[in-house]
């Protein structure tokens, strides 16, 4: 009897043995689908980071050729304010000119003949104002344009760098 109930104490502490590993091994399994669960989920917020970095590069991208243009348009104002200034110096030239062959003119000339001349300078010079302001205008307008850009590109980069934070952490 004694091994009989040697033999059956055995057995109960082997099946309590069993029965603890048994709930070790469904523990397990539980934690390991909860971090699957876990993963997938850092793995669905990886992605959606990932398509946000790519619409954000494309974004940049777009936001670069802006200022390419940009910078394009401002050398071309550059140069028409290149060509304004010489302009001005040639007719500035003219008039020195005017007024030496004015000094030549026989000053028995008409009133009629020297209002001619005056308007004619006078329209220069307006020609040369109107010309001037809208060099400026426009070179007002591209600063304007570049300060957007500029301001749409530092807001980019802070949200780019707060996702690549934000994914790090999550990480």
């Amino acid at each position: 009897e004694t091994g009989a109930n040697n033999a059956k104490k055995r057995a109960e502490a082997d099946i309590a043995k069993a029965g603890k590993k048994w709930e070790q091994r469904d523990s397990l399994v539980n934690q390991a689908n909860e971090t699957l669960a876990v993963a997938g989920k850092l793995n669905e917020t990886a992605a959606a980071e990932t398509a946000k970095a790519e619409d954000l590069l494309a974004d940049a991208k777009k936001l670069e050729g802006q200022a390419d243009n940009l910078t394009d348009m401002s050398a071309d104002i550059s140069g028409a304010l290149d060509s304004t200034m010489d302009a001005k110096a040639k007719l500035e030239g003219k008039i020195e000119t005017i007024a030496k062959d004015g000094k030549l003119v026989n000053s028995t000339k008409s009133e009629e003949f020297w209002l001619k001349h005056a308007n004619a300078t006078a329209g220069v010079f307006n020609a040369m104002i109107d010309q001037d302001n809208a060099v400026a205008k426009a070179m007002d307008e591209a600063a304007e344009q570049e300060k957007g850009l500029l301001s749409k590109l530092k807001a980019q980069a802070d949200f780019e760098q707060k996702t690549s934070k934000d994914l790090t952490k999550a990480a």
